[in-house]
């Protein structure tokens, strides 16, 4: 979680569709934007969540970092995907020392991975469990993606203070810019909808209760714009945000855009059914959207009209300060879906766990 003992780190997060940058600094008990930065990634550089081009990659973030001027170098990433693993775990209560010595033998039991080939981290959850018991939340990454993104980052001359997890930094984001909804109880869910990974989080009080990742994004809506229409992936790109196309493709375009979120509804509401029917007892009253297709004109009003809940963009700069001198506001609110997670990183700070 945020904290203010040291300066911000610089958020970097590397996606499938393009690397976002974000650099904030410390103002009182607020944050002030410094940076903002994206850059698109050539197609299939990233393929869900796996750096498979690392050269095309490492080229991209040397030219943000070259455009943004960055005053710091020390960088907080993310990892995604189905090389990390979170989970919440009960357990006997102990010291945290104790933890520290059992943890490897306890991730043995939830993770598919041998333990000798990944990173493991845990956090003791605040008001978790009862009595004799504990919940505790685990995280384990595969080494090998580890020292990939640190590589990435070093070839652009950046150092890597912190490396987290996407999940966890888009709770970050959240738990500072909607302290209102912490504070309220209320069970909310943050659906975020990336290029080619979406990620349903439901939330108490700042808590996660259910995780889940689909491998469905935004890469679906412009591959069956590219297939149907015959046009390039910029075009499909810019068709799928609402760009104004020809008039006899016009009706194409909303009915395939509507059958690819057909689909998103689909493993939205599944998700929701397995929250209820495996760890909650209260419903969800509120979610919130991010991620690049956060972006697409009308997406949270029809989510909203087919799950039959209040749906709004997350806004990552809510409680952040934007310099009017420094930025372009209505250019800030149209990216904003899409920084929600280098928001979160940027807040990160070399001492956090």
């Amino acid at each position: 979680m945020w904290s203010r003992r040291a300066k911000p780190l610089v958020g970097v997060d590397i996606g499938s569709h393009a690397i976002k940058l974000v650099h904030l600094a410390a103002s009182g008990r607020r944050f002030q934007l410094l940076n903002l930065g994206f850059v698109p990634l050539p197609a299939n550089a990233v393929v869900d969540g796996t750096i498979a081009d690392i050269t095309s990659v490492q080229e991209t973030l040397r030219q943000l970092v070259s455009m943004e001027k960055l005053a710091s170098k020390d960088v907080s990433l993310a990892l995604s995907g189905h090389s990390v693993i979170v989970k919440k775990v009960r357990m006997a209560r102990m010291t945290e020392e104790e933890l520290s010595n059992s943890m490897p033998y306890e991730a043995e039991q939830h993770i598919p991975f041998d333990v000798y080939d990944v990173n493991i981290d845990f956090q003791i959850l605040a008001g978790g469990g009862q009595g004799e018991q504990m919940d505790v939340l685990l995280v384990a990454a595969r080494k090998g993606r580890v020292e990939e993104l640190s590589q990435v980052a070093q070839a652009a001359q950046l150092r890597p203070a912190v490396v987290d997890v996407d999940m966890l930094a888009l709770l970050n984001c959240f738990e500072f810019n909607y302290p209102e909804e912490i504070a309220s109880g209320q069970v909310v869910s943050l659906v975020h909808i990336g290029a080619s990974l979406m990620t349903v989080l439901i939330l108490k009080e700042g808590l996660s209760t259910f995780q889940r990742d689909i491998a469905l994004g935004g890469n679906q809506y412009t591959t069956a714009l590219q297939e149907a229409l015959g046009v390039g992936r910029e075009e499909a790109e810019a068709l799928k945000l609402g760009a104004a196309g020809e008039k006899s493709a016009h009706t194409e375009v909303l009915a395939l855009l509507r059958k690819s979120t057909d689909d998103v509804v689909t493993e939205i509401q599944r998700s929701f059914e397995f929250y209820l029917g495996s760890a909650g007892d209260e419903p969800i009253e509120q979610v919130y959207l991010s991620g690049g297709c956060a972006r697409m004109h009308g997406l949270a009003p029809f989510l909203a009209s087919r799950l039959r809940l209040p749906v709004e963009p997350l806004d990552p700069f809510r409680q952040i300060d934007l310099p009017e001198k420094s930025f372009d506001a209505e250019y800030v609110r149209d990216m904003a879906p899409m920084a929600a997670v280098a928001v979160g990183l940027a807040m990160r700070r070399k001492d956090d766990r």
